[in-house]
């Protein structure tokens, strides 16, 4: 018999890769998509998180070592100049300001604009893509607080605090806030407003959000963003959870229903404070 007969005859007995043999493949590298992809979800939700807290801590700390220069004073939030009290260079006196922080931040951190910080470690990688400024301070931070009284009564003499505040550990200092304002700077972003917590008592943690920007008409739930590092809806706050950082420097994340009673009116559970004296002067 000749070799190519013979060579015939054996590819002839080789058994076919059938339909249902590859139908089996299919469905278990399927299967094994549908339970990694949650989990290298959760990785990165992970990662993000690490890094937001990490540039969190980095600005805390840069308003930290600002008061140590300045009388124990934070930057203000609206315009201000903390020194004199009178207003000053309406973009320069905010707490973002190149001006006010900027030989605290790191070295590799730049304005976007040459003045307004964005971006970078002012910048969690969670938020919406365009975002460029994710947080806002607490406005009982001021050093101001005779500019509010009108409009915000609640920022007074009594409620303020600086870098020497009592519970400095449980003080807010920075948080988690929406970006509903687009700034052509850098080439166009969306940006946090410069301070919150000046809303109702029962609502400074969930009950009242943003109406404007471009969350007009989107019925968000809350000024704080919950829903950065967990998988829920972007305006929702049920399951979700927001970074903080406080007055002695660390950064540390909560779920909201750590911080308030779930039902309305969302009475704060006074685990981290607005101000020192929060919980005698606004506790029912």
């Amino acid at each position: 018999m000749h070799a190519n007969q013979l060579l015939r005859m054996k590819n002839t007995g080789r058994s076919a890769f059938t339909l249902i043999e590859l139908l089996v493949v299919i469905s278990i590298i399927a299967l094994l998509i549908g339970i990694l992809l949650p989990a290298l979800g959760a990785a990165r939700r992970t990662a993000m998180n690490i890094q937001c807290k990490s540039g969190m801590r980095q600005f805390t700390i840069a308003m930290v070592a600002y008061s140590v220069d300045n009388d124990s004073k934070f930057p203000t939030e609206m315009g201000i100049d903390p020194n004199s009290g009178a207003t000053g260079k309406f973009r320069e006196r905010f707490w973002y300001s190149e001006p006010v922080i900027g030989s605290y931040v790191p070295g590799d951190v730049q304005p976007l604009d040459g003045n307004s910080y964005g971006g970078g470690i002012f910048r969690c990688p969670s938020d919406v893509d365009d975002a460029q400024r994710s947080y806002s301070i607490n406005i009982f931070s001021t050093s101001v607080p005779d500019f509010y009284k009108t409009s915000y009564p609640d920022v007074n003499e009594e409620t303020v605090f600086t870098a020497d505040a009592k519970k400095a550990t449980s003080v807010i200092l920075f948080g988690e806030a929406y970006c509903p304002w687009w700034n052509d700077a850098g080439g166009g972003g969306w940006y946090s407003s410069p301070f919150f917590g000046h809303v109702a008592r029962t609502s400074r943690f969930v009950g009242i959000g943003y109406s404007g920007g471009r969350l007009a008409g989107k019925n968000v739930q809350s000024i704080v963003d919950y829903s950065r590092h967990m998988d829920i809806d972007e305006f929702t706050w049920k399951g979700g959870s927001s970074n903080w950082s406080f007055v002695d420097g660390h950064v540390a994340n909560y779920a909201p229903e750590e911080l308030i009673e779930t039902d309305s009116p969302h009475q704060s559970l006074y685990e981290i404070l607005w101000y020192p004296d929060e919980e005698r002067i606004e506790s029912p």
